[in-house]
C-alpha cells in the first residue's frame, strides 16, 4: 500500500549485453530503496538488467542501448581487396577498409582519407587526396576509395588509407612494365601468363560467360619446376580473394600448369 519496506532482499542480474552490476545482491534501506552500479559492456547492442525482489518473486527490467564509440582503428575488409601485381598505367580499382571503435564495434561514421604515397601513380579523378565513401552494413562499417587507383612507374606503388589521429592501412601493388615480362598463353588465349624479370607474375583466366579472374603474386623457377604463390581476385564478385600455391613444369617454349599448356608468345 505504498509503505517502504526496509531490509528486503533485492537481486540485480545482467540478462543481456554484457557488462556487470555491483552488488549483485543487497537489501533495501529505510526508504525501501536498493541501489547498484551497472557498468555496461563493450558490445554495441541492447543491454538488459533485471531487478528481482519480493515473495512471490517480482521482476523489473531496465533497457540500455549501447552505441558504438568514435572511429578508432582501420581494419581489412574481406571484400575490399585489389590485385597485388598489375601493369604500369593499369587501373586496379578501389580498395576498401573497415572502421571500428576501441572495442571493435563497427563505427557509426568515419573520416578516412586516401592518397597515393609511393610509385608515382594517381587517383582516377586527378585529386591528390580524397575522402572515402562510407557504407554501414550489418557486419561492419566499410570505407571505400570512391574512384580507381591508376598505377605509376614500374616497381612498388603504394596507396594509404588514413584515419586522423589513429592508424593507417597501406595497399601495395607491384607494377610491371609490359616490356619486362615474358608472355605465355593457352590455345585460344583463354588463359594468359606474364612472368616478370623481378619474380612477379600475372595469370588471367577468361571465361565463356564474359567474366574473368586474375591470379597474381610471386614465382620461382627451380630446374624445370615453376611455383606460383599468389591470390585469385574474382571480378564477378568484386574484392573476393582466394590465396593459394600452384605448380607447373617448364619446357623450352611452354609451361604446363595443371591440365593447361601455356605456349611462349
Amino acid at each position: 500500500h505504498g509503505r517502504p519496506l526496509a531490509g528486503e532482499a533485492v537481486e540485480f542480474v545482467v540478462l543481456w549485453g554484457g557488462g556487470s552490476v555491483t552488488p549483485a545482491d543487497t537489501l533495501t534501506d529505510g526508504n525501501g530503496e536498493a541501489r547498484a552500479q551497472w557498468v555496461l559492456g563493450t558490445r554495441a547492442a541492447n543491454a538488459v538488467l533485471a531487478v528481482r525482489a519480493g515473495s512471490p518473486r517480482g521482476e523489473l527490467k531496465f533497457l540500455a542501448v549501447q552505441q558504438a564509440g568514435p572511429a578508432a582503428r582501420l581494419g581489412t575488409y574481406d571484400y575490399g581487396h585489389i590485385d597485388n601485381v598489375a601493369f604500369v598505367g593499369e587501373n586496379v580499382g578501389a580498395p576498401a577498409v573497415t572502421v571500428v571503435d576501441e572495442y571493435s564495434n563497427p563505427a557509426a561514421s568515419a573520416d578516412v582519407s586516401f592518397f597515393v604515397a609511393e610509385g608515382g601513380g594517381r587517383l582516377e579523378d586527378g585529386r591528390d587526396t580524397i575522402q572515402g565513401a562510407v557504407t554501414n552494413y550489418l557486419c561492419c562499417t566499410v570505407v571505400k576509395l570512391p574512384v580507381g587507383w591508376i598505377m605509376g612507374a614500374a616497381g612498388v606503388n603504394r596507396l594509404t588509407a588514413k584515419l586522423p589521429n589513429h592508424n593507417a592501412m597501406l595497399f601495395d601493388v607491384v607494377a610491371l612494365d609490359h616490356a619486362s615480362v615474358q608472355w605465355y598463353a593457352t590455345a585460344g588465349d583463354s588463359r594468359k601468363l606474364a612472368l616478370s624479370n623481378n619474380g612477379h607474375f600475372i595469370l588471367e583466366a577468361f571465361w565463356e560467360d564474359g567474366t574473368r579472374s586474375r591470379f597474381t603474386g610471386t614465382y620461382a623457377i627451380n630446374a624445370d619446376k615453376l611455383t606460383l604463390n599468389g591470390c585469385w581476385l574474382n571480378f564477378w564478385d568484386v574484392g573476393d580473394r582466394v590465396c593459394q600455391q600452384m605448380t607447373g613444369t617448364v619446357g623450352s617454349d611452354s609451361i604446363d600448369i595443371d591440365t593447361d599448356t601455356y605456349r611462349k608468345k
